[in-house]
């Protein structure tokens, strides 16, 4: 006696991809809390999670390719903002010492607040993502397109 194979039950589908993983990536590397690193950590992290993401997933594209461009903007955001602080430090210090962190520190006070709106940004959008909405990422540059 014979049996013929008989093939596996097809496996359940799960949950359709929400994308979610391209902002909570950003976040937890963003939170390492090394200035430059994180930033590009975060930023490569995004970018992959988007370049992965099946082009035929419509939402998760969506909300992985907003990630890539936060991060992305936030980037080059950083290097400008670290670059203005470096040209301030040579021009406004060239004869005489400065006294007081202001006018030299506005552009590198901004780093960090940069860094907040990215973390608050990224755990909202993350968790609308994750819920199937969409956030809009208020300042990102248009990097990836649809």
């Amino acid at each position: 006696m014979t049996s013929a194979a008989v093939p596996p039950p097809p496996r359940p589908a799960g949950p359709a991809p929400s994308g979610a993983l391209a902002w909570w990536l950003g976040l937890v590397l963003l939170l390492t809390c090394v200035p430059v690193l994180s930033n590009v950590l975060a930023t490569v992290a995004a970018v992959l999670v988007h370049r992965s993401t099946d082009r035929r997933a419509g939402f998760a594209r969506e909300v992985t390719r907003r990630a890539a461009n936060l991060q992305l903007t936030l980037a080059l955001a950083t290097v400008l903002l670290l670059g203005v602080h470096v040209l301030l430090l040579f021009l406004l210090t060239r004869g005489e010492p400065q006294s007081g962190f202001f006018p030299i520190g506005i552009a590198i006070s901004l780093v960090p607040v940069l860094g907040l709106y990215a973390c608050v940004l990224s755990v909202v959008s993350a968790v609308r993502a994750g819920r199937g909405r969409l956030t809009p990422a208020v300042g990102a540059i248009g990097f990836f397109r649809r």
